[in-house]
């Protein structure tokens, strides 16, 4: 019993000798663009679609967008920022980040870059109309992989019965 006291006021010891850690703040901001779904972490002379700037941090940040604070938290924001350029900054007790030359599109223009560029990622589909669906060379490949599949089923089948008639057999009795 003793013993255990001794190590017990031993770790007690320890654990008041060594320094706490205190939590380190975080903040980080990132753009949303809600047409296609599309998020973009905040940086300096970054393209950023979408208006929204969501800032999340977890203690006291001012949000200040081109000099003038917008904002101040200590968990979630959320900002609409105007199409542009813009100088951010996060600044809390700790730390100041700034982010300059920020630039937001916003509105749909993300997604109909996309659309518009559509071929691009569209240049290694197949594409098959109605007419080649019922072209006699689609029906020849369908046929030959019944086939295919039947025979390696069969020669699969036989042989696997092949090994257990050679190597297992059973017992009759009466």
């Amino acid at each position: 019993m003793r013993k255990i006291l001794l190590k017990l006021m031993i770790l007690l010891g320890i654990l008041i000798l060594v320094p706490s850690v205190s939590a380190n703040c975080i903040s980080y901001g990132f753009f949303s663009d809600d047409s296609i779904n599309h998020r973009s972490f905040l940086m300096s002379n970054g393209y950023h679609f979408g208006n929204d700037l969501f800032v999340e941090t977890n203690c006291d940040t001012e949000i200040i967008v081109n000099g003038e604070v917008r904002f101040i938290t200590n968990s979630t924001a959320e900002l609409f920022i105007p199409n542009g350029f813009h100088n951010i900054e996060l600044k809390s007790e700790n730390f100041t980040r700034n982010y300059t030359s920020v630039f937001v599109e916003g509105g749909s223009f993300l997604g109909n870059a996309v659309q518009s560029n559509n071929s691009i990622y569209s240049e290694d589909k197949i594409q098959i109309s109605v007419e080649d669906l019922d072209s006699s060379k689609i029906l020849v490949a369908i046929i030959n992989s019944l086939i295919l599949f039947v025979m390696v089923t069969t020669v699969l089948w036989k042989g696997i019965n092949f090994y257990i008639d050679r190597s297992y057999f059973e017992e009759v009795t009466s």
